[in-house]
């Protein structure tokens, strides 16, 4: 694997948002692979995986982070959801609950009033 690889997959986050896209949409990691394989941009398979993985940690610790504790970080949250709502909100949920025992709706629920709540929810859509 080339320091070029590695450079290009840092310099395109929308090609990088448009396989977690794929890999959204056909719920299949091979499906992912395939997909990398045949762009063929020169970067490691295992490497692409572990980054979508980190960003889904990451969402799901800055949804936590946001919700737990004293109060509620809206900037954070409103930014976590909305973001991930564009990523694949329902594998944020389902990791979520993975993780906290809970589900993010029961969370934003419990710790959330009014139309904010509101719009949290119907951004983040059911749990079903």
């Amino acid at each position: 694997m080339g320091r070029f690889g590695v450079t290009r997959l840092a310099l395109a986050p929308p090609a990088l948002l448009a396989i977690v896209r794929t890999a959204e949409e056909v719920n299949a990691s091979a499906m992912v692979l395939k997909v990398i394989r045949r762009t063929k941009v020169g970067i490691n398979d295992q490497r692409v995986l572990d980054v979508i993985a980190s960003a889904l940690s990451n969402f799901i610790e800055a949804i936590s982070y946001s919700i737990l504790g004293f109060g509620t970080v809206e900037d954070t949250l409103t930014r976590v959801i909305i973001s991930g709502s564009k990523i694949g909100m329902n594998k944020i949920k389902e990791e979520y609950k993975v993780r906290f025992k809970t589900t993010v709706t029961s969370d934003i629920v419990g710790d959330t009033s009014g139309y904010y709540k509101d719009f949290l929810l119907t951004l983040i859509g059911s749990e079903d």
